[in-house]
């Protein structure tokens, strides 16, 4: 989930190179985050806020903060600079197998039903990772359905969507290429779907191409109005990504989200997370699971 930053990046900037913001570029600066990604910016986020642009400062080779907010906000208004600094203020946390035990319930029975009703009516399963960071939990969705399938000898296709406002994160994403020291949580029956990476001078492991053929990612912004994920799909995860944002913008995402869900689809947050009160047509199953009411 790519939130905003929660921990200063200790040792980062020297006392020479950090910049002061002023009350006026704080707020200025806040306001844009909070307008452009719906996240509550505190005034104790300030220093952390002010480490991480003069990283960027420096990259552009820019002195002043004045020089770099007329770039931010002058004629490349809503272009590349912009989405390098909602890249820059917001972080990235997610792991292969995450919440093991809400993924243990999932993988039971509810993957197998959901296969089979797709199987049944002759169409893909599809799949969606709402806030899917560094593809982590795409790919973990991935081996469990070819798994799923395998085991139960379900005859469907499926597809894995992974969308993220961050366009830095979605890069990995999109490589499928993980350090050793990623995979190692990953259960051993899973280690088959990993190859050597053929990346020059990198220990890396790479998704296998037989799952990479089966996954897609877009960015996509949930504030927005229009979700590009394209058809309905049958399993949402958005997980450790709605407490970042203020109770009434949660439950108009949720809103959203749950348009894109097929009726019997399952809706999946982080396991401190809840949908009751959104006034959405769920029910809980248990461990931040929540299935949509079947049309009627």
């Amino acid at each position: 989930m790519s939130a905003l930053v929660e921990a200063d990046l200790g040792g980062e900037t020297s006392r020479s190179q950090q910049i002061t913001l002023s009350k006026r570029e704080f707020e200025q600066l806040r306001d844009l985050i909070e307008s452009n990604l719906g996240i509550s910016v505190a005034d104790n986020k300030r220093a952390m806020l002010e480490t991480r642009i003069a990283r960027r400062m420096r990259e552009l080779s820019l002195s002043t903060i004045s020089e770099y907010c007329k770039l931010l906000f002058g004629a490349d208004r809503g272009g590349q600079e912009r989405q390098a600094f909602f890249d820059l203020v917001t972080t990235n946390k997610t792991s292969f197998f995450r919440e093991r035990e809400q993924l243990d319930m999932l993988a039971q029975d509810l993957l197998p039903a959901l296969l089979e009703t797709a199987a049944r009516e002759r169409r893909p399963l599809r799949v969606w990772s709402a806030a899917c960071s560094t593809g982590q939990e795409v790919w973990t969705l991935a081996m469990m359905l070819d798994q799923a399938r395998t085991r139960q000898r379900i005859q469907a296709e499926f597809v894995v969507l992974g969308s993220d406002i961050s366009t830095r994160v979605l890069k990995t994403a999109m490589s499928a290429k993980y350090s050793r020291a990623d995979l190692e949580e990953l259960p051993r029956e899973c280690e088959p779907y990993f190859m050597r990476s053929k990346t020059p001078g990198h220990d890396l492991l790479r998704v296998v191409p037989e799952l990479r053929r089966r996954a897609g990612f877009f960015r996509q912004n949930l504030m927005d109005d229009e979700l590009l994920v394209g058809e309905r799909v049958d399993l949402v995860l958005l997980r450790n990504a709605l407490i970042y944002f203020p109770r009434e913008r949660q439950h108009a995402i949720v809103r959203r989200v749950n348009r894109m869900l097929r009726g019997g689809g399952l809706f999946l947050v982080g396991l401190t997370e809840t949908l009751h009160g959104t006034g959405e047509p769920l029910v809980h199953l248990g461990r931040s699971i929540y299935q949509r009411e079947a049309a009627r």
